[in-house]
């Protein structure tokens, strides 16, 4: 009697099921936030928190990573966003929306940006200090650090 094999139906390698492509993302954002925070903390001296300009808000910089990876920050990205970059002049910059960064060298004019007058400021709302350059235009969450400051309150 012929022995009949049976064949079985030929199974295809399963494609990327969407949570396992979305898992793989996270722990991909998770990484590059510490990396950032990494890089950040090593950068500046003692440095006790950051800013986030998505958020508006100074975070513990021993947390800049989980908050980077926070639903209330992820939640204040705009969808659909190209990108939300933020600087630190002579670090790095930092896109909030895919958490890619590349490293800035210090530039040429970091002598005369040591000069510059920062004011600080108190945030009424959340009791908070940022700090504003009138040359420059600019306002940071972060404290300038080996900056000239200059306190506005208080």
């Amino acid at each position: 009697q012929p022995q009949v094999q049976r064949r079985l139906p030929q199974q295809e390698e399963p494609a990327d099921s969407e949570l396992a492509q979305a898992l793989r993302n996270c722990l991909e954002r998770s990484r590059s936030a510490e990396e950032v925070q990494s890089i950040l903390t090593s950068a500046r001296s003692s440095p006790s928190h950051l800013g986030c300009i998505v958020c508006e808000t100074i975070v513990a910089a021993t947390s800049f990573s989980a908050h980077l990876m926070s639903a209330a920050h992820l939640q204040k990205l705009i969808p659909g966003r190209r990108a939300v970059v933020q600087e630190w002049p002579g670090i790095l910059n930092l896109d909030h929306v895919t958490l890619r960064f590349e490293i800035v060298p210090p530039s040429k004019d970091a002598d005369r940006e040591t000069d510059l007058v920062w004011q600080e400021y108190l945030d009424p709302t959340t009791s908070r200090p940022w700090w504003w350059c009138e040359e420059l235009q600019e306002h940071r969450f972060d404290r300038p650090v080996g900056k000239k400051i200059v306190k506005v309150w208080g």
